[in-house]
Formats: structure tokens, sequence, C-alpha cells
């Protein structure tokens, strides 16, 4: 189901997607990437290797799910302010539409809720809506569709988590605006906190060790900042880049952070201490996922690419027309 030609370019080694390869048969995706000149979402395998391939209009957000699924956000007619819709793509490539929306912008997911931003335009307020599972038909595939969550003003990124309690866990959303206000939502959709001052410019919100927050600050200059669950400022930091987007290592105090502008990558562990710094051969980065083996993946406009836990590259793929989102299967 895949052939794969490797090629070196500096630290990186790129495979180029080309035809189908016969294989013994399918395998797991460990990775979506959204590639959206190529207008198809690609699956790949751990040895970042094609695995499946959807063909879909201009797709500009991924999240995958822990069952090899993931949801993607596809911009129809190619216009980023313009209609919007939300897929599921099953583990084999297989398209369910789930609903249409506006001018979408982020995705976020804990377990199995999802959670997506519509940006509102020409003075309209932005809305946060919910994936809904519905029962389906006995036999046929369960009925996903888009429901209101929370309107919410300037909102521009969300971020996801469950609160304590195995038994019953609370749900947690936080919501960023370019305005720099972050609001909390529960599970229902009731505010529960809004604070405003801490950012400038949100530009990402995700899920942080231990209930915290990590919040992107995209005002001038570039911040990172580090939350407790009730929002309160525990520490932030400069980061010396241009950047959109938080890549955090799942359970760990930690988080990695590409450039947008420039080749450079920079990992911050606690309290925001600058780990790692180290430059690449890829630049105009976009989303990146951090693993808990310490690996760093990250779309790159004609690859996805990845760098190890010390920064030194590892064989990546190539391929592409251009990559602007990528998830990983696996935390």
């Amino acid at each position: 189901m895949r052939l794969a030609l490797g090629f070196g370019l500096g630290t990186f080694g790129f495979g180029v997607l080309l035809a189908p390869w016969i294989g013994p048969g399918p395998k797991r995706v460990a990775l979506w990437v959204a590639d959206r000149d190529g207008n198809q979402l690609v699956g790949l395998d751990r040895d970042f290797l094609l695995a499946t391939s959807s063909p879909l209009a201009s797709p500009v957000r991924v999240e995958a799910m822990a069952d090899g699924s993931a949801y993607a956000l596809s911009a129809i007619s190619g216009n980023p302010i313009g209609p919007h819709g939300l897929v599921h793509v099953d583990n084999e490539g297989g398209l369910q539409r789930v609903g249409l929306l506006g001018a979408g912008v982020d995705l976020a997911k804990v377990g199995n809720q999802v959670f997506v931003v519509e940006m509102g335009l020409w003075g309209a307020d932005s809305r946060v809506l919910r994936v809904e599972l519905g029962m389906g038909v006995p036999g046929v595939v369960s009925q996903r569709s888009l429901v209101p969550f929370a309107v919410s003003p300037g909102a521009v990124a969300v971020g996801v988590q469950s609160g304590p309690g195995a038994a019953n866990p609370e749900l947690s959303v936080l919501v960023g605006s370019d305005t720099g206000r972050l609001t909390r939502y529960n599970a229902g959709g009731a505010l529960l906190q809004e604070v405003m001052g801490l950012a400038g410019e949100i530009g990402d919100v995700a899920p942080g060790p231990d209930g915290g927050w990590w919040v992107l600050d995209v005002a001038s200059p570039n911040r990172l900042l580090y939350l407790d669950r009730n929002l309160g400022l525990l520490w932030a930091v400069e980061t010396g880049l241009h950047s959109e987007s938080l890549a955090p290592v799942e359970g760990e105090p930690r988080v990695w952070i590409a450039d947008t502008t420039e080749p450079l990558v920079r990992r911050f562990g606690p309290d925001g201490v600058l780990e790692l710094s180290t430059s690449t051969v890829a630049t105009d980065f976009s989303r990146g996922a951090g693993l808990s083996s310490g690996e760093f993946w990250v779309a790159s406009p004609g690859a996805a690419l990845r760098l190890d836990h010390h920064g030194a590259g590892l064989p990546g793929q190539g391929g592409f027309d251009y990559l602007v989102d990528l998830s990983s299967v696996e935390p």
C-alpha cells in the first residue's frame, strides 16, 4: 500500500509519496497530515510511510483520535474565510461528513469529545461547536453532527481536558480570543471563568499537566504562558520566535514551538526554561505534535518532519503540495 524513496537533505531524510505498494495488509495510521494544496488527508504509519490517503478539498486542520481515525476541517471553496466542512475519516481513509460551518479555525479533542471554533466575521460573534455522536442505525456507522456549545466573541483557539476524578471526570473547555480574553466553560457550555489582561492576542491554547493550561500570546513579543486550572498565571516567558501554535508533550511540563518564518524550533520545560533550540533545513512551519517518546513531528510546506528529543533530524516524509497541519494518533 505504499512506496517511499528516501533522499538526504541536511540532517533530515524524506520519503516521496508515490504509487501504492501492494503489501501484506493495511498499516496502522500513526500520523494524519493535511495537505491543503494537494486536496488530501494522508495517514502515515509509525515509520512515516503511506498508510492511507483520502481526497478532501483544502483540508486546513486535522485532529487525530485514539482509535486511529481523525476529524478534519476543510475549506470547501478554498477560501480561508469561506464556508468550511467538518469530516470524520476512519483509519482506512473512509470519509463521513459531520457538518457545515463558517470559517473554521481550530479543533480540539479529549477522549471522544471534539470541539470546533467558528470565527465570527463582519461583526458576528465567534462560536464554539461540539461534535455530537448519535446512536445511528444498528450495523451502520454512528452518526455525527455539529451542535452549538457556546458563543465566544473573538474566539480563535480552543483546548479541552478532563479534570480530576477518575469515576466522573469534569470536562473543562478553554477558549482564547484575538483580544487576549480567556474563557473557561464546563461540559454543558456554562461559563465558569473569564480573564483579560494576561495576553495581548491568543494564538493557541492547550491542556497542560496537572490540569494547567498552555497559552501562546502571539502579540509582539511572542510569549509562552502557563496557567493553573483556574487561569492563574504561574509563569510567562518570551519565546524569541514568530510562532502561531503549541505542541505540548503529553503529561509533561514541556512544550515544543516552531517558528513560522525562520528554520528554528525550540522546546521549553518546567518554569519556562529553554531546554532546546535547534536550526532546521526547513522553514514556514505549521502545527506540530510532541510525543511522549521525546520526538517532535511538525508540518512544513512540502514535508512532515521529525526531530528526536535532542533536536536531531529523523527520517520524515515528503512529496506533499503544501502541508498545513498534522496530528499524532499516539499522544
